[in-house]
């Protein structure tokens, strides 16, 4: 099988992927002819506040009947990419989720004090993306150039939509996004810029869905990059399914988690170079405003092997 026909193949099988947090993509370059990059994450996630339908912040479940809401989630992310051709590469991600919610029933006449705290726990896989990177235009893995990219990729309904939290749509998703990354030098400063955006057309009730994300780092060291970025998630239409436990609650309905929500966050965060093949990064999001949005800080580190 040559490398032509199975790269024209998978880039008609695999419209793209993307995921909600900001890290949607290793590289705007493709990786190198037979070469793999593996990334393994941690994700935490805490809150107490939520964006309302008007964007407004407010105590997690706020209302009449319930009170102290409080979110955490741990989330375990596996991501590989591999280099089928000079220019294309195939995307592959998969999570895990540990999900915790707790909550105070005000108003249920049967319960005593001491029997008001709910907590809700739940585990299990999230939906999983598949996707092909196609370079338009990239520098050759040289210190300075600009690469443009297009990535087309599916989202497979792995979560489990039977859990009081689903950890998934139960839906296929299809997106399609465009990557620009620019590497250069500031006053002889290895430095470069991402602009990435996409749309994500959503199976089920679920609003479409505008990803992006814009990024600049700067070599502090030569092991050491800096970066910094605004990303975030607009959702489109009537946020039929929105994120969160409605007003009409009820303790057997589920409470989304994975649903329609609008969100900017600001990000802060390191790479450091351990060799040529071997990283560790950190980075820190604050969600900033929302629609529909839990406001959650968000850490999250990892390694990379190239």
């Amino acid at each position: 099988m040559s490398h032509a026909w199975l790269a024209a193949t998978i880039l008609m099988m695999c419209p793209t992927w993307m995921w909600a947090q900001p890290r949607l993509a290793a590289t705007v370059q493709p990786q190198p002819l037979g070469r793999s990059y593996f990334q393994l994450e941690s994700v935490f996630l805490d809150g107490s506040d939520e964006f309302a339908e008007d964007g407004f912040r407010r105590p997690l479940f706020s209302g009449e009947r319930l009170s102290d809401g409080k979110f955490s989630e741990r989330l375990i992310n596996f991501h590989y990419e591999y280099g089928v051709a000079e220019r294309l590469t195939v995307v592959a991600r998969l999570g895990y989720r540990f999900i915790s919610f707790t909550y105070i029933d005000n108003l249920n006449p049967r319960l005593l004090p001491n029997e008001r705290l709910f907590r809700v726990q739940v585990n299990g896989f999230d939906d999983s993306w598949l996707a092909a990177r196609y370079a338009l235009l990239y520098s050759g893995f040289k210190d300075e150039g600009v690469s443009v990219s297009t990535q087309l990729g599916v989202k497979f309904p792995t979560g489990d939509v039977t859990l009081r939290v689903p950890t998934g749509t139960g839906y296929l998703d299809f997106e399609l996004r465009a990557l620009i990354e620019s590497r250069h030098k500031i006053s002889n400063i290895p430095s470069y810029w991402i602009l990435d955006a996409g749309y994500r057309v959503r199976g089920g009730e679920f609003g479409d869905q505008v990803p992006f994300r814009v990024e600049f780092g700067v070599a502090a060291a030569k092991e050491l990059m800096l970066r910094a970025s605004l990303n975030g998630v607009i959702t489109l239409g009537e946020f039929q399914s929105p994120v969160g436990i409605i007003e009409n609650f009820q303790r057997d309905r589920p409470i989304r988690l994975v649903g329609d929500e609008s969100y900017l966050q600001l990000a802060i965060g390191f790479e450091l170079f351990m060799s040529p093949t071997i990283s560790l990064y950190l980075d820190y999001n604050n969600r900033a405003f929302g629609r529909t949005s839990i406001s959650s800080n968000i850490v999250q580190f990892g390694f990379i092997v190239r």
